[in-house]
């Protein structure tokens, strides 16, 4: 009986993990742009957003492929922002 129980819970969680998914994830917002993945508002409408800060030698370190297109970092030794387009 516990391992039933066990089970089922297990089931209602994975269940409700997986149909969360299909939803906006949003911090700040009580109604999120559907159209978004994530939204995010300042609570005091004077704040930004802080994105990763890497130095030129770690950026190139990186180990990059066409499945981390669209990724962003501050690159603090340039003081740049970069997009990873797969462009050489």
């Amino acid at each position: 009986m516990k391992n039933a129980t066990l089970s089922l819970c297990f089931v209602v969680s994975f269940s409700l993990l997986t149909k969360a998914q299909d939803k906006t994830f949003s911090i700040g917002s009580p109604s999120p742009n559907t159209n978004a993945a994530m939204h995010v508002e300042a609570p005091t409408n004077n704040q930004g957003m802080l994105m990763p800060r890497l130095t030129t030698v770690q950026r190139i370190a990186m180990s990059l492929t066409t499945t981390d297109i669209g990724l962003q970092l501050y690159d603090t030794d340039l003081k740049g922002i970069f997009l990873w387009d797969e462009a050489t």
